[in-house]
């Protein structure tokens, strides 16, 4: 039975469903759906019995309908990962993943969910766990995305074989060779951390002499149509990168796209032109990768936070040649056939998986941030407060509300503590309980974040994975950190012992000491600018890569900015 009958033959659904108007597609059942389940939990929360009525009965008619459709049973399973037992419905989900026949863009796309859904909630679960979790259903997407790719390479050698020319054969990397191929999945602008990473990266491969090319996979929709699944999240994609014979300009604040008339793309970074395509269909992907199979570049990186592309070409090529995953976080993306770099965490008696082979990533920040002197009154900041500053477009879910009742026990402590939170506003902050809520001052934007950061006294990380950017941006201005000693923590890897505790009360004792006692503050912001100043003059990290894989003499000068 289809969606739009079931939902017809439902009055429950019926009636939730009545405003949308053009085609039922499991998508938008799971965006109203959505929507309505969240305004009911609102009013729910202000005791209204009507209003849990309600969402008790849509439930049990989502419930009802999941024995007889695949699509409400995936809905059930996200409304409990959203409203009910959460490691049940993790369970559920992968259980479901493991054994469902779905195409693999579908696969990937929920496999993704459950990354997010992990990246967000760090503490709710174990690293065993969430690796157990995420591994199961990765080797599955794999296995389906991998045999395509194998189907895919056949056709085109009895293509080949029709007219009469030799099926491909991976060829032997010339020493003239000079190429190095960076992989992502999404390429977006300067205010992008990944984005900016394969920028640096291209840039100082090509000051080194190499040929870079960067190529956006753009493999995952930022919607599915097909997917019936609450709170679904996609990757970003820029339409205006689609296309060739275009030069894209990537500036602070902007990007201008224009014609070139060349029969190639370039981004144009900071002075330097770089080679750039974006795909746009699935099969392209599997045209590039047999195209580096059969002419090997010197090296391919993957930059991404989904690492399909890059192991399914290390399974094909073998060791033909170096292909190395980039973490774009601490722990992710998982790898199976791909040389990983690891990030050395800060973390007493913790011991990673890594391999007697594995590299390990250096901490060398590419290139200073600058920062413009700021009045605080100018941005809406007290003058004379200790600024403690939350940084983060996701920070009001990396937040919890344990969490807020210690840093309201810190400010009931200190009249002359204040928060400022970085990327969210208050209304982005309503479901938690915020003891003096006037001490809060909320910046949703800022086109200039490093400067931002500059104006307040402590960057306090909570316990989550990303971060780092911001702690690097912090520690240049002579701004301390504080953040818990965790292996999933980036922030944790940026500033090492100096600035991660081990416990969250260590943390707020630190955060409180450095409010009370300027002497010991001035230290601290000291501290903070030896180690911006080690990370960003240290030898470069993408050079160190490329030693490693011999690639490079270490006796090379060194470009990094």
């Amino acid at each position: 039975m289809n969606l739009s009958t079931l939902i017809e033959q439902s009055e429950v659904l019926k009636q939730v469903m009545a405003s949308v108007s053009g085609p039922v597609t499991a998508n938008r059942v799971a965006k109203t759906l959505q929507a309505f389940l969240a305004q009911l939990d609102e009013q729910s929360s202000q005791e209204n019995d009507e209003s849990n009525r309600i969402f008790g009965l849509v439930l049990s008619e989502v419930e009802r309908l999941s024995n007889q459709s695949e699509d409400f049973y995936l809905c059930l399973l996200s409304i409990h990962l959203l409203y009910g037992d959460r490691k049940q419905a993790v369970e559920g989900i992968v259980e479901y993943l493991s054994r469902a026949e779905l195409s693999v863009q579908k696969h990937w796309f929920l496999y993704w969910q459950l990354c997010r859904f992990f990246f967000v909630n760090r503490v709710m679960f174990s690293e065993e766990f969430k690796y157990y979790c995420l591994n199961r259903v990765y080797k599955k997407v794999f296995s389906k995305y991998y045999a395509e790719l194998e189907r895919h390479r056949k056709r085109n050698d009895a293509l080949m074989g029709a007219i009469n020319q030799p099926a491909s054969q991976p060829c032997e990397t010339q020493s003239s060779n000079q190429r190095i191929v960076l992989v992502t999945n999404q390429f977006l602008g300067l205010k992008h951390a990944p984005t900016l990473l394969a920028l640096n990266m291209a840039k100082t491969y090509i000051q080194l002499g190499f040929e870079v090319s960067i190529i956006n996979l753009a493999a995952l929709p930022s919607e599915q149509t097909d997917v019936m699944f609450l709170g679904a999240v996609g990757f970003n994609q820029l339409e205006e990168y689609n296309g060739a014979g275009i030069d894209v300009t990537l500036l602070p604040e902007k990007r201008v796209v224009t014609r070139n008339g060349l029969p190639l793309n370039r981004i144009i970074y900071s002075g330097v032109e770089i080679p750039f395509y974006q795909l746009i269909e699935e099969q392209q992907q599997f045209t590039l990768a047999s195209k580096l199979v059969e002419t090997p570049p010197k090296l391919l990186m993957s930059v991404s936070d989904s690492n399909l592309f890059a192991d399914a070409v290390a399974r094909m090529a073998g060791e033909s040649f170096p292909i190395i995953t980039h973490p774009t976080s601490s722990g992710s993306p998982l790898t199976l056939f791909t040389q990983p770099l690891f990030l050395n965490h800060p973390v007493d008696g913790y011991v990673d998986s890594r391999g007697e082979n594995a590299l390990e990533l250096s901490r060398s920040y590419p290139k200073p941030f600058s920062y413009k002197a700021l009045e605080r009154i100018s941005v809406g900041f007290p003058e004379a407060k200790f600024l403690i500053s939350l940084v983060g477009l996701r920070i009001s879910e990396e937040v919890d509300q344990s969490f807020l009742d210690l840093l309201h026990n810190l400010l009931s402590s200190n009249s002359q503590i204040d928060v400022v939170v970085i990327g969210a506003d208050a209304e982005q902050f309503a479901e938690y309980q915020i003891g003096m809520p006037e001490r809060f001052h909320f910046v949703s934007f800022t086109s200039d974040l490093a400067s931002l950061i500059a104006s307040t006294d402590l960057f306090l990380n909570p316990d989550r994975m990303g971060g780092g950017t911001g702690a690097v941006m912090a520690m240049g201005a002579g701004v301390p950190v504080a953040a818990l000693a965790r292996a999933y923590s980036d922030v944790a890897w940026w500033v090492q012992d100096k600035f991660s505790f081990a416990s969250i009360e260590e943390l707020f004792e630190y955060t409180k000491i450095c409010a009370l006692d300027s002497e010991f503050y001035a230290s601290q912001q000291q501290l903070a600018r030896e180690e911006y100043q080690q990370i960003t003059t240290r030898e470069c990290s993408f050079k160190q890569i490329l030693i490693d894989c011999e690639l490079l003499e270490a006796s090379q000068r060194e470009v990094c900015e």
